[in-house]
């Protein structure tokens, strides 16, 4: 519904901003971190989505990313930097 593609625990985002790495098979690049928005709301009907992500999430919002390559990701695949 909050139209999060992917959901990390444990991992600095900050840190993968212009930094290239592997998401199971596929190679991506980090391009900006996303604050908190109203977006998720507006388009799941839930508009009290953004107050729940801005109180548990505030400043930590996601990290969007450029797919550069192609390939399968699966639940529980690890992020891995590349070299």
């Amino acid at each position: 519904d909050t139209r999060r593609n992917l959901l990390t625990i444990g991992i600095q985002l900050n840190d993968l901003v212009g930094k290239k790495f592997m998401i199971g098979e596929v190679l991506v690049e980090g391009v900006e971190l996303c604050d908190p928005c109203g977006r998720p709301g507006i388009l799941s009907g839930k508009e009290d989505v953004r107050k729940g992500f801005k109180e548990a999430f505030e400043n930590r919002g996601g990290l969007r990313v450029r797919v550069l390559g192609k390939g399968e990701i699966h639940q529980g695949d690890e992020l891995r930097l590349e070299e």
